[in-house]
């Protein structure tokens, strides 16, 4: 394989990302840091995979984050939708994950028993 070559695969696998992300409506993010994992991070996102598979949620995007820093509120997930501001949930566990999904995703719903206000956040994180 050539360095021409190379070039070629890496813009191609440029432009199917571009075409890929371009159409999605929201994009989940889930804490993932030793805490989160800690915590249930991996079920929340296991959880969460298998409602958008099983809904057939092709404009969902679901990408894994660091630490937030905060403990104590971990896991978090954060749910971006096009032409909104992000809210951020802490304290998910598998069962809100589904909820999450379902009620905010879907029926368009915040699942307001866990939503982290940014006053709830150290200063540092906001």
């Amino acid at each position: 394989m050539t360095l021409d070559d190379l070039r070629r695969l890496r813009e191609q696998a440029a432009k199917e990302m571009a075409l890929r992300t371009e159409h999605q409506q929201y994009r989940i993010k889930v804490s993932m840091g030793t805490s989160g994992l800690a915590k249930g991070a991996r079920e929340v996102m296991d959880a969460m995979v298998a409602e958008i598979q099983a809904r057939q949620l092709d404009t969902v995007e679901v990408v894994i984050t660091g630490s937030s820093g905060v403990e104590a509120l971990e896991p978090f997930v954060t749910v971006e939708e096009k032409g909104k501001e992000p809210v951020l949930y802490g304290t998910v566990d598998a069962a809100c994950a589904k909820l999450i999904i379902t009620e905010h995703v879907v029926n368009g719903n915040r699942v307001t028993s866990h939503i982290v206000a940014r006053q709830q956040l150290p200063k540092e994180v906001q």
